[in-house]
């Protein structure tokens, strides 16, 4: 262990020695740790702006309580972008709904009998 700190095999560490490795080591863990959340937040970021929702709400998964019940909702609610594509593929159908809902029932409508006047035929036609 002692060569792997760079210390003389003759040497003895001290306390103070001791403790401030650990104090260096600890500031380093903390460091590595706020990046490695840093990192983790700009992921989550970008998935949540491809998604159709603010990259603001990364935030969010900060708040011990809210993270979870807001990464439920993100993960069993309708996105933004998924309203958006079938709005748009209705307008490109012609107004009509996406697939997949059925058609509007109408009473059926018997069509009216109108007796049609008889008609001359025309002069020349035999």
């Amino acid at each position: 262990m002692k060569w792997l700190l760079g210390v003389a095999s003759s040497q003895q560490l001290s306390q103070q020695d001791l403790e401030a490795m650990m104090a260096g080591m600890g500031i380093v863990m903390i460091l590595v740790g706020i990046g490695a959340m840093l990192i983790g937040m700009f992921f989550w970021g970008m998935i949540f702006s491809r998604a159709g929702y603010s990259f603001a709400m990364v935030f969010l998964l900060l708040i011990p309580v809210v993270n979870l019940i807001w990464l439920l909702m993100f993960a069993f609610s309708k996105w933004p972008i998924q309203k958006e594509v079938e709005s748009l593929r209705a307008r490109a159908m012609g107004g009509y709904p996406p697939p997949g809902y059925p058609p509007p029932q109408y009473p059926p409508q018997a069509y009216p009998q109108q007796a049609y006047p008889q008609q001359m035929p025309p002069p020349g036609y035999r």
